[in-house]
């Protein structure tokens, strides 16, 4: 078992988002971690957050026009001060990455900033098809394949389950405030991070 801080981003007052964060928090318990929930911010109720941040800027019309993504940013903000303020790697799930195998022992010496959990394109149609052969494939470390690109960099699709170190949490943050926000998995671009994935899925 990992004693590594590990949370689970959900909304409280949506019963499908309770009821999915329930089912990760299941699936991960099988594998000896311990996701606690953590309650997500809403991009309406708490828009007053980014003036409070000094977040004075978004940089992509998706988070500029959608209170959900401006939410869901803020969320992954929060956990990343509070990583940046203790010397400890984070896991950080949203509601819907439940995992299918344990992590390595010694995941944390193979990256410097951010480890994404899962390097295949969920929105491939064969996705599910390749989840399944990799359970039988070894875990090991590369480089993110990033196809995408936007102000911050290559980044992966979704940003459902990854690891960060406090120097990740940093750089995240500090993009933000000189900057501005980007959609989260956007945001995790490789101009700020050291951003690699596992070769196969911890996390789907």
């Amino acid at each position: 078992v990992l004693a590594m801080k590990s949370f689970v981003i959900y909304q409280d007052r949506i019963d499908m988002s309770v009821k999915f964060a329930q089912e990760a928090v299941a699936e991960a318990e099988k594998f000896g971690v311990d996701l606690r929930g953590w309650i997500g911010c809403d991009g309406i109720k708490d828009q007053h957050k980014f003036q409070e941040y000094g977040i004075k800027k978004f940089l992509q019309d998706k988070i500029e026009k959608l209170p959900g993504v401006q939410g869901c940013f803020l969320s992954h903000y929060e956990i990343w001060k509070k990583c940046a303020g203790q010397d400890e790697t984070f896991l950080i799930c949203e509601h819907d990455g439940i995992f299918i195998r344990a992590l390595p022992i010694d995941i944390e010496n193979h990256f410097d900033h951010v480890l994404n959990l899962d390097p295949y394109d969920h929105f491939n149609e064969s996705y599910n098809e390749k989840v399944e052969k990799s359970l039988t494939l070894p875990i090991n470390y590369q480089p993110a394949e990033t196809k995408s690109k936007d102000k911050a960099g290559g980044y992966l699709p979704g940003a459902y389950g990854y690891l960060i170190k406090p120097e990740g949490a940093r750089r995240l943050i500090k993009f933000a405030l000189d900057k501005g926000a980007l959609p989260t998995d956007k945001h995790i671009g490789v101009d700020i991070i050291d951003l690699k994935t596992t070769t196969v899925p911890i996390i789907r």
